[in-house]
């Protein structure tokens, strides 16, 4: 499996890059992070193919709802439990995936 190269979120097309390293300002270990300001996505290489896919897919999300609703954003671990479900209920059904496959 191969995580793409570029996700678009609303308007903006987003680089994603792997990376090895990928902490907070304070140094805490980030698994993925959204930089709005310079349209990045950074996934943590470190990670199992599969957990990659489903942090990508969160942090997809964090754009997809701060570019929809920026006043509302949802807490990090309610991020975490839709991607989750969300996650599953694409794997789990790739007929439906199909529908949104450009002809």
């Amino acid at each position: 499996m191969k995580l793409p190269n570029k996700v678009k979120i609303g308007p903006v097309v987003f680089d994603v890059e792997l990376v090895k390293k990928l902490n907070e300002e304070n140094g805490d270990h980030l698994d993925g992070d959204i930089d709005y300001r310079h349209a990045k996505i950074k996934i943590y290489s470190g990670n199992a193919k599969d957990v990659m896919r489903h942090i990508l897919l969160h942090e997809v999300l964090h754009g997809v709802i701060n570019d929809s609703w920026p006043e509302n954003a949802p807490s990090e671990a309610d991020i975490t439990r839709i991607a989750s479900a969300l996650s599953a209920m694409l794997l789990d059904n790739p007929k439906f995936v199909k529908l949104w496959r450009k002809v």
